[in-house]
């Protein structure tokens, strides 16, 4: 639109210097009035360049806004909170489940009532024939010998001078911190399958120390004490061992024997209740969708023959075929950890560290 205003305006001007361009029949009354439309037409030229200037600054904002975006998403393919050292790949979690139990009514609840007769017996009874009394007694005192220590010299305090003492030690001091890099798996054992993407692993590259020597102190200077103990003296001294007191002695109470004539057991009804028999009816109900998620993993940066060869071991341990043990990573081994993982219900499409702890391998 401002094109087509700009030359709307220069063909205006033209008509009014040669009295022409379409059916325009007015004359330029003065060279002031081509002067003029000279200056809007400049005006308007000014103006398209400053809206032009206004949409390049907002293409480069767009342009800058889809690259961010662009860098979230590259970013969101990265595990979470990983470690130095460590490998991680997507690995399908299997679903859980859970076994429900309900009880369905076989045969309803009864009663069986009886009536019991009522028995009787011939028992001996104890009476009271005299109450209990008690008398008191006295019961003097008793001493004995005992053996006291007394202080004859008192405790005595020397102070003496302690050198300062020395060592030489050596520090470490840093050069260069360590610092993390991510560097990209290789080969088969780090691969998923085809589908899960590449394999990133975070690597940590160890700080630069050197060693600096230098004698520090360890004891300063000072005093020290010495206490020499007290000197006792032991004696022997009589002391009252139990004070005299008096006991007072029961006189038990005197009791005679007679034969009576009691219920042993009342009459009664008796009801037996025999209870409802039910049937167990077992359900296996889901409590968790299988997923996919990231989970740390053996690859070439963190694996070892040794590694390799105890999970060979600890898999036939279990009753799986591994092949011979070579400690190399092959088809029957990846054939055996894969049915390992299925059997335990453990997390499933690589060698995850979960596997190893579970064999003990970690």
């Amino acid at each position: 639109m401002n094109k087509l205003l700009q030359v709307s305006i220069v063909c205006g001007a033209t008509a009014l210097l040669l009295n022409g361009c379409g059916n325009t029949q007015e004359s330029v009354s003065s060279v002031s009035d081509v002067s003029e439309l000279r200056s809007e037409i400049e005006v308007k030229n000014d103006a398209l360049k400053s809206k032009e200037q206004q949409i390049a600054r907002l293409e480069a904002i767009l342009n800058e806004k889809a690259a961010n975006n662009n860098s979230n998403e590259n970013n969101s393919l990265l595990p979470p909170n990983a470690k130095a050292g460590e490998c991680y790949s997507r690995v399908l979690i299997p679903a859980s489940y859970t076994l429900k139990q309900e009880r369905v009514l076989k045969q309803e609840a009864s009663q069986d009532i009886k009536i019991v007769p009522a028995t009787y017996r011939t028992t001996t009874k104890r009476v009271l024939a005299n109450a209990e009394s008690y008398k008191l007694v006295t019961i003097p005192a008793t001493y004995k010998y005992v053996t006291q220590k007394i202080q004859v010299e008192p405790a005595k305090t020397q102070i003496i001078e302690v050198p300062a003492r020395y060592k030489t030690v050596t520090e470490k001091v840093l050069i260069k911190p360590a610092y993390t890099t991510w560097k990209k798996g290789r080969g088969e054992v780090e691969k998923v399958n085809h589908s899960t993407g590449e394999i990133m692993c975070l690597v940590e590259v160890p700080a630069e120390y050197k060693s600096v020597t230098k004698r520090v102190l360890v004891n300063a200077a000072g005093t020290k004490k010495i206490t020499t103990p007290p000197v006792y003296k032991t004696v022997k001294v009589k002391v009252e061992n139990t004070p005299a007191t008096t006991k007072k002695i029961v006189i038990p109470a005197t009791y005679t024997t007679i034969r009576v004539k009691e219920v042993s057991t009342p009459a009664k009804e008796l009801t037996t209740t025999i209870p409802a028999t039910y049937q167990t009816v077992t359900k296996r109900v889901l409590t968790k969708d299988s997923e996919l998620k990231w989970q740390p993993i053996l690859c070439e940066t963190n694996t070892t023959p040794t590694l390799v060869r105890d999970l060979q071991i600890a898999l036939k341990r279990e009753g799986y075929n591994v092949g011979p043990i070579d400690s190399i990573y092959g088809s029957q081994t990846k054939t055996a950890v894969k049915a390992y993982q299925k059997d335990k219900r453990l997390a499933i499409g690589a060698l995850t560290l979960e596997t190893l702890k579970s064999l003990k391998v970690l």
